[in-house]
């Protein structure tokens, strides 16, 4: 697997406060991605409805988007704040196991 290594945006338009939108695309794939996961022993499930992976770690749980590298921690109540990651090695590396 060849892994994202730079952040690939795009220009996505204008959101409604009138600020540009951009949105960076990983060029990983669905089994690439689960390989890799696999490979590093990390809990996970896959929901194909929205093309995310509900990620496990020690206590904490995490959504990541393998094709825009946007992810999140899970809490009970709500979704905290989107962060992009470059691609499934730089989430893991850099965020979950650090």
């Amino acid at each position: 697997m060849r892994h994202t290594s730079a952040y690939n945006w795009s220009y996505k338009g204008i959101n409604k406060k009138g600020k540009k939108k951009f949105k960076h695309t990983t060029n990983e794939s669905l089994e690439d991605v689960i390989s890799y996961l696999e490979e590093q022993d990390i809990k996970f499930v896959y929901d194909d409805r929205v093309s995310m992976f509900w990620i496990h770690n020690k206590e904490k749980i995490y959504c990541y988007y393998y094709t825009t590298g946007r992810w999140a921690n899970y809490s009970k109540q709500l979704f905290n704040k989107h962060y992009v990651a470059k691609g499934i090695k730089d989430f893991l590396k850099r965020f979950i196991l650090i």
